[in-house]
């Protein structure tokens, strides 16, 4: 009677925790436990009365230099690590190309630091045989679409490039905020200002093969058009996004000097700026004054979560009093954030039975297999094994027998990625649990 009383309060618990503390569900049903923790701490902000702003500084594009510096001297600046590291996959002397080997390091060490991590592409144009590309203009999308045309093949060539770099992060445990086309909504790249319904045919076509050929399970997609009246024209549906922005380079930080707002909050997903600069999209002075930006983000966009700053004179590093925006008790740096903690998830530990399991090693290096030492199940009994992420998710499930040594080793747990993770364990007479970390 005392265990099923455990087993029901354990599985009660878990039922309740995914109807509370998760309640989004990410476009990709299989994205791994770290999206869905970040995803939900995403929603959760709005709730919060301090730290509910992530900041976030763009660090440049894969060009071979130290990029993360940028990072640095805002620290040095400030006192303050950002919250978002992003970059671009984009290389560009002597030729525009997409390559990643320069890119990943940074963000890496960024997601190692505690920071989390947003990448767009400015991708070359398949449709030129030269490569190349991102500003050409009459493009047709429909070729993306055509199996045995060229422009297909290169495009899925581009495309296999991006998820190299991708899963590469995947490998190293990162969560990636993908925004794929960005600003789609003006003409100035070459996948911009199309027909809507074939530019979401193209969004579809990726999301489809990064998620189900490629298994990026890593990705929270981020639609991020420019800001105005058009913003919301453009989105692909709930079923292939998760989170919504928009693109603003203006020093009017208030509805009227930056449109589409309330249109973009009604898409129910949670909202930022995916990209901001102060002035202008051309020749910034470099002496904005940073605290007008969040005064004018908690004044006229309550709903926003997060915001990138573009770089070089856009960005913190160059303007003035960002020590003081980023010291706002309205903005969540780097040391104030707590995705993989939100308020219950850590309750779940008292209701862990370490006696009668032990799991080691514990924390499990990524790739390694779980040695099980089991006490008081005896040999031949039927054993039902699972595996929980913190969001209750479940990960693995399988039935085996008890042995004399009670000692199992799972080698099915080689697939998970960086997370907390909770194994039950049942038999007819008990059910029990242990948590334990993948590294």
């Amino acid at each position: 009677m005392k265990n099923l009383s455990f087993k029901t309060l354990f599985f009660s618990f878990c039922m309740v925790l995914s109807a509370q503390a998760f309640a989004i569900e990410p476009a990709n049903p299989n994205a791994n436990s770290n999206v869905r923790l970040i995803l939900n701490y995403f929603s959760s902000l709005k709730t919060k009365t301090d730290h509910r702003l992530v900041s976030g500084q763009f660090i440049g594009y894969s060009d071979g230099v130290n990029n993360y510096g940028v990072v640095t001297s805002i620290f040095n600046n400030t006192g303050k690590f950002v919250g978002i590291v992003g970059s671009d996959y984009a290389h560009w002397s002597p030729s525009h190309h997409i390559r990643y080997d320069y890119t990943n390091p940074e963000l890496i060490k960024a997601w190692k630091a505690g920071s989390l991590v947003t990448l767009q592409v400015m991708m070359t144009n398949p449709a030129n045989p030269d490569g190349g590309g991102l500003w050409d203009t009459g493009v047709d999308l429909n070729q993306l679409l055509v199996p045995g045309t060229a422009t297909y093949s290169r495009w899925i060539s581009e495309m296999d490039i991006i998820a190299a770099g991708l899963s590469q992060l995947q490998d190293s445990g990162v969560v990636v905020l993908f925004r794929p086309f960005h600003e789609m909504n003006g003409a100035w790249f070459w996948w911009g200002g199309k027909t809507t319904t074939l530019f979401v045919k193209v969004w579809k076509q990726m999301f489809d093969y990064f998620t189900t050929t490629k298994k990026l399970n890593n990705l929270l997609w981020v639609y991020g058009p420019m800001s105005g009246s058009s913003a919301t024209s453009y989105y692909p549906g709930d079923t292939c996004v998760d989170i919504t922005g928009f693109d603003a380079y203006t020093s009017t930080v208030s509805t009227s000097g930056i449109g589409g707002y309330s249109e973009m909050v009604q898409l129910g997903k949670p909202f930022g700026f995916t990209e901001f600069g102060p002035e202008n999209a051309s020749n910034p002075s470099g002496n904005f004054d940073y605290r007008l930006f969040i005064n004018g983000l908690k004044t006229n966009f309550p709903a926003a979560c997060f915001f990138l700053c573009w770089n070089d004179k856009w960005g913190m590093a160059s303007n003035q009093y960002v020590k003081e925006a980023l010291s706002d008790v309205y903005v969540a740096n780097r040391d104030n954030l707590n995705w993989a903690s939100p308020t219950g998830l850590i309750q779940i530990e008292k209701y862990s039975s370490g006696e009668d399991i032990k799991v080691y090693p514990n924390p499990l290096p990524v790739g390694s297999g779980l040695q099980l030492k089991l006490n008081g199940f005896a040999k031949g009994d039927e054993l039902k094994l699972r595996v929980f992420d913190l969001a209750g998710k479940t990960i693995l499930q399988k039935i085996f027998s008890g042995t004399t040594d009670g000692i199992q080793e799972l080698k099915d747990i080689r697939s998970l990625h960086k997370g907390s993770y909770i194994l039950n364990l049942e038999s007819k007479r008990k059910s029990v649990n242990v948590r334990f970390e993948v590294y």
